[in-house]
């Protein structure tokens, strides 16, 4: 008794030396008979090992060995008891002694470390290592998170192990449901709700708490630093789904930079990085003072205007537009240099974005003109229009030049489709053909002049340039001359009716002035040429044939040259 007592007292020193309430101190009540059964069985073993004589005496180290066995399974069964019967101290906790078997004291020291765990009942994330299927499992919610959160239980039919993780971690904790009649979306919990809300609600008002504030930006790592420390204890494997739903939530006041680069918009990629290196993934929180409200609703109605955006948005939204808007336009519009010098400006500022509110605040202002609403709406306006119009302008031009080239003025697209069928095969140039592939085609859309483009100068549209533009104009009318003379030989090689004629004409005028060439006529213009063959004839009749004659002969010549001089100025 008097030894237990001092083993107590020990342990209770220590205990007082040691307050940080992590760690607890068991006194047992068995410890007289853990003390005797260790000091016996460390002499046994001492003896088995330090007595020379044993090694002949075989019975002797037979009755030894027996002893050492027997005390070893003698103190097992009391170190099992002591745990089971210990008296336990905590340092720190509300009671200073406490009992019952090792896993109800760890419980009750759980629950007051711990206070304020979330209850989430999915036994694949709350734990420190998901396994490889669980994650899997987590990934795929997390790319469903942010591509379906306006769908009704994120749109999952039936139950892969997603949709579990979705109920058990999201519904459940109120995280995700509807927000009007139409769409649903990511919201907190409620802290009057039920149980599953009520224990989440400290560790989510905690977040908005360090998030939603004017500060320096939060990292994903840090955030789970946050929860995963007291009195909160999240699990590794539930982190990075809570974390992005919170960010979801709160996604009109929160900025995401991936890698210090502010990114508009979450795709698969972010979200890896989301679960790879979560301290490369930041927050930032964006808020407009009533001092920018002013300048805030001018370019939420510039942006409106030029795009169809709501008009009534948050400063982050406003900014995320604009980046968007960019990062979608045509890789060429991104790089041209044909539209005006406060449309590049522009564009080339939201493209390096890294900062909403020095973007709208500060940068845009300066390139638009000023701090005034009434001028930097407009500006604005006009610059989002020009660079969203840029692409479709620069299309139609080169369908415009493409159609002239073929003498294809009538919008008829069967008869385009059908020019080109008629002579496709009989240059035997491939690359012509491939041209000719795309008129097959022929539906005066965007797509097929992208083609023809890309056919010409051999380069996908989204590595296109100015210069690139250029050279496909030059190729197209080279092409459109091989096509029209392709159009009046494919009738000889093949024998059949010829959709345009060649005619060749040599003229002797006056002064010694001679022209000569040909002129290709599309068959459909052949009843015009009869109709003025037919009024010309009419109206020379009257005169002699030798001054008809030398008077189509000066006409004709001076046609010709003139044609030429055009062509060659």
């Amino acid at each position: 008794a008097e030894r237990g007592q001092d083993v107590r007292a020990q342990i209770e020193w220590q205990a007082e030396m040691n307050q940080t309430g992590q760690v607890l101190l068991g006194v047992p009540a068995n410890a007289n008979a853990l003390f005797d059964l260790a000091l016996e069985l460390t002499a046994a073993q001492n003896v088995l090992k330090s007595r020379a004589e044993l090694e002949g005496d075989a019975v002797a180290r037979r009755e030894v060995l027996s002893r050492v066995s027997t005390l070893q399974g003698a103190l097992e069964e009391e170190v099992t008891e002591a745990l089971a019967k210990s008296a336990w101290l905590w340092p720190g906790g509300p009671q200073r002694e406490l009992s019952g078997n090792p896993s109800t004291i760890a419980s009750t020291v759980a629950q007051w470390l711990y206070p304020n765990s979330p209850r989430v009942m999915s036994e694949l994330l709350n734990r420190e290592a998901p396994s490889s299927n669980a994650n899997k499992a987590r990934r795929d919610l997390m790319y469903r998170m942010f591509r379906h959160a306006h769908q009704r239980d994120l749109g999952y039919e039936g139950f892969p192990a997603d949709a579990g993780l979705y109920h058990t971690v999201l519904r459940a904790q109120g995280l995700h449901g509807p927000k009007d009649d139409a769409n649903w979306g990511f919201k907190g919990p409620n802290p009057a709700g039920n149980t599953h809300n009520r224990a989440l609600w400290p560790a989510w008002s905690k977040a908005q708490r360090r998030c939603l504030t004017d500060g320096p930006a939060v990292t994903i790592k840090d955030l789970h630093a946050l929860w995963s420390a007291r009195p909160y204890g999240m699990r590794s494997g539930l982190l990075p789904v809570l974390s992005l739903a919170f960010y979801l939530a709160h996604r009109s006041d929160l900025a995401l930079y991936v890698d210090g680069v502010f990114t508009p918009e979450l795709s698969e990629l972010v979200i890896d990085e989301w679960l790879i290196a979560p301290e490369s993934v930041r927050l930032q929180h964006v808020a407009a003072t009533p001092k920018r409200q002013a300048l805030l609703q001018a370019l939420q109605r510039g942006a409106a205007e030029s795009s169809g955006a709501p008009p009534d948005q948050t400063p982050l939204e406003v900014a995320r537009a604009l980046v968007s808007m960019m990062l979608t336009l045509p890789m060429w519009t991104r790089r041209t240099m044909t539209v005006s010098k406060e449309a590049q400006l522009v564009r080339n500022m939201l493209l390096k974005a890294s900062d909403p509110n020095q973007v709208l605040f500060a940068e845009l202002p300066a390139l638009l003109g000023g701090q005034e609403p009434e001028i930097i709406g407009p500006a604005l306006a006009r610059v989002l229009t020009e660079l969203r119009d840029a692409y479709p302008q620069m299309l139609g031009k080169v369908r415009h030049h493409i159609l002239q080239a073929l003498d294809h003025d009538d919008g008829d697209v069967e008869r385009m489709r059908s020019r080109a069928q008629s002579i496709k095969g009989v240059t035997g140039d491939l690359r012509i053909e491939s041209l000719l592939a795309h008129l097959e085609r022929y539906d005066d859309s965007n797509s097929v002049i992208e083609g023809l483009i890309s056919s010409a100068i051999s380069k996908s549209s989204a590595a296109w340039v100015d210069r690139d533009i250029d050279q496909a104009l030059v190729q197209l009318s080279s092409f459109a001359m091989e096509f029209r003379k392709a159009e009046v030989i494919a009738p000889m090689v093949r024998g059949t009716a010829g959709t345009r004629h060649l005619i060749g004409i040599v003229f002797g005028a006056g002064n010694g002035r001679r022209a000569s060439g040909s002129v290709d006529i599309d068959a459909k213009d052949l009843p015009k040429v009869k109709e003025l063959v037919n009024h010309l004839v009419a109206s020379l009749k009257t005169q002699r044939r030798e001054l008809v004659l030398a008077a189509l002969a000066e006409v004709g010549a001076q046609l010709v040259n003139d044609k030429t001089e055009e062509l060659n100025g």
